[in-house]
């Protein structure tokens, strides 16, 4: 049995999918696996996949015909693998070395684990850095009322962590609603403030596009968001409502929708005294962060 399976979905990845796979293969400890969904490809990405699988047998492909999502494909990735622990990783990023060491340190003591990254352009040049700071157990779960703050592909989590929060749902965010459903579930969740991961921005990726921050009330999304909210926050659901819309998209928001980010930003502000004081300081720096871009979103034409 490997110790960690490294799942990586993938639809017409050729330009940056070789060094991926290179860097993910360099780094990665003998007894371990990277299995990798070819999600109905039409590009060279089959060829590429082919070549890789040829030079080490760690690497083992799996092919749909035509595409079916990034929640499927991962959740049929994570079904044919019996490894202890189980890896995202994306066809346009790059590992970075140490990462498996710290994420099995971090998992001895957590269920999932995240790290930070380094953002780069398509060229693969650094364009900034993620937010800072380690994410405890204990404010992870205030940290995700905010938006999502852990990256998807640096995502490390013990396989039985992944099987009891039922995996992936079928929307747009994945991987958020995962997060939230997980902490819900009593799964304990940390991110680690070393960067993992080259995290590659280019106009064609999915989290730089509004449609998946365009999930109603009536989502899978939605119903995490609320789960969460309820086990730690006391405000009515119209309120929270309107503070979850207003944190998820990017455009105006509603001139009405004023009072529910003040009454929500002052229940999280309350639930932040529970935390020890450099998790507080660390969640306060955020939630004012948020809160002064919502209020500066505010449509007040």
């Amino acid at each position: 049995m490997p110790k960690w399976s490294v799942i990586i979905p993938v639809r017409n990845g050729q330009e940056h999918l070789e060094r991926a796979l290179t860097s993910v293969l360099k780094t990665l400890p003998h007894d371990a696996e990277v299995r990798i969904m070819d999600d109905g490809s039409t590009d060279r990405t089959p060829d590429i996949l082919a070549a890789v699988q040829g030079r080490d047998p760690r690497v083992l492909v799996h092919r749909h015909s035509e595409a079916q999502g990034v929640a499927r494909s991962l959740n049929e990735l994570a079904g044919f693998g019996d490894s202890e622990f189980l890896a995202r990783m994306d066809a346009d990023d790059v590992a970075l070395p140490g990462r498996w060491t710290r994420g099995e340190s971090l998992l001895r003591s957590a269920d999932m684990a995240f790290t930070t990254v380094v953002f780069v352009d398509e060229r693969g040049r650094p364009r900034g850095a993620d937010q800072p700071g380690y994410l405890s157990a204990a404010a992870t779960p205030l940290h995700l009322l905010l938006g999502c703050c852990l990256v998807h592909p640096t995502a490390m989590m013990r396989r039985s962590a992944f099987d009891e929060s039922g995996g992936y749902a079928d929307t747009k965010a994945e991987d958020y609603e995962l997060w939230l459903r997980a902490s819900c579930a009593g799964q304990r969740l940390v991110r680690s403030s070393v960067p993992g991961l080259l995290y590659r921005r280019h106009p064609g990726q999915v989290t730089l596009q509004q449609p998946w921050m365009d999930e109603g009330t009536d989502s899978p999304l939605w119903t995490a968001y609320q789960v969460a909210a309820s086990t730690v926050l006391d405000v009515s659901p119209s309120a929270l409502r309107d503070f979850f819309t207003a944190a998820l998209h990017r455009g105006p928001v509603p001139q009405e929708v004023g009072p529910a980010i003040t009454q929500v930003g002052m229940a999280l502000r309350s639930a932040a005294e529970r935390l020890q004081p450099i998790d507080r300081l660390l969640f306060t720096w955020r939630l004012n962060r948020q809160l002064g871009r919502m209020q500066a979103r505010l449509d007040l034409s």
